[in-house]
């Protein structure tokens, strides 16, 4: 790329700087190489997608949360008095005096809660009645929020991404394994425009229990101004490509391998009141490791990783979220207290 290209001899402080940045993100970047698959790379333009959101909502007051925390535990049928502690984080707290498994936990700055009525009374050996299934499960969940007035402004963009639930094993007198179902738990993301939102925000996590009775809510949405962007505020297609190659080598600096799939455009929640555009990538990174069945020999480990970074040039969201790599089996955390961490 450089052939065509006339070099001064002499340049300015802030080109310099620039370049210096450049090479030491680039081209002198530690760790294995990255083989990155090749796909179609669209742009904001492209997807429509010229914008970048905001919280539009002021923080709680004390009172507010308060009041949301008894409308939680009454709706769910609790015999609770909320009575909260603030962890000076801007975090207001409240845990059960008799069943420690009934807490309420809100995030004043952006509204974020995570409530549970408590397990307390599904602590039994039975099997729990009426659990709503499937679509009937949706349904519920729905009703819930909208009963709490916790339904997000646009429902349109409040997706299904998962039913599952919390079952109990028990084992029989012979040695079988008996499954009871619990809980049902609805997981419930975000599309905006028909785009997906990756990220720690925009979640509402909803478990159902007897005859579809609410025991627990976790929410992590905001609601937001829109920033008008323009195309010249987006990071090119090298730029991306080479900052995503950058960071995979910055986090599996300790891997052998990392293979990658192409940048996928998106949204990215920070959980902290941004939602901007980005490129999320999906690898697989291979480590060399001790095989323990077998002295001195290594095998080949692989762990999964997504990766996400901003689709403009000036972010302000918070991307550096996604945790550093565990440790890979057979080596000690002392030793390898930097190795590069998956996210699934």
């Amino acid at each position: 790329m450089f052939s065509k290209m006339k070099v001064k001899t002499v340049i300015s402080v802030a080109s310099a700087i620039a370049l210096a940045g450049f090479f030491a993100g680039t081209a002198f970047a530690q760790g294995p190489s990255v083989n990155m698959t090749q796909g179609k790379f669209e742009t904001a333009q492209q997807k429509n997608a010229l914008k970048a959101f905001t919280n539009k909502k002021a923080a709680k007051t004390d009172a507010e949360v308060k009041q949301l925390g008894d409308k939680l535990f009454k709706h769910a049928h609790a015999n609770e008095s909320v009575q909260l502690k603030d962890d000076k984080t801007d975090h207001l707290s409240h845990v059960g005096r008799l069943d420690p498994s009934a807490h309420f936990r809100v995030d004043k700055k952006t509204g974020d809660f995570s409530f549970n009525k408590g397990l307390k009374e599904y602590l039994n050996d039975r099997e729990t009645m009426g659990l709503p299934q499937g679509d009937k499960a949706v349904e519920v969940a729905k009703k819930h929020l909208s009963d709490l007035g916790e339904m997000p402004e646009k429902q349109e963009e409040l997706v299904v991404l998962h039913i599952g639930g919390l079952k109990q094993v028990d084992v029989t007198a012979d040695g079988k394994s008996v499954e009871k179902d619990k809980l049902v738990t609805v997981h419930f993301g975000r599309k905006i425009d028909g785009i997906d939102v990756g990220g720690p925000g925009s979640k509402i996590v909803v478990d159902l229990g007897a005859n579809g009775e609410l025991v627990a809510l976790h929410k992590r949405w905001i609601e937001v101004n829109e920033e008008k962007k323009g195309a010249s505020d987006f990071a090119l297609e090298f730029d991306v490509k080479n900052k995503l190659q950058g960071q995979l080598k910055n986090d599996g600096a300790k891997a052998k391998r990392i293979d990658s799939g192409a940048p996928d455009f998106g949204y990215f929640d920070d959980g902290e009141g941004k939602i901007e555009p980005a490129y999320f990538v999906n690898a697989e990174l291979t480590y060399d490791v001790e095989d323990l069945e077998n002295a001195g020999a290594k095998k080949e480990h692989k762990e999964k990783y997504l990766g996400a970074v901003s689709a403009l040039k000036q972010s302000k969201a918070k991307f550096d979220q996604l945790e550093k790599a565990k440790v890979p089996p057979g080596q000690s955390k002392a030793v390898d207290k930097d190795a590069p961490s998956v996210k699934d």
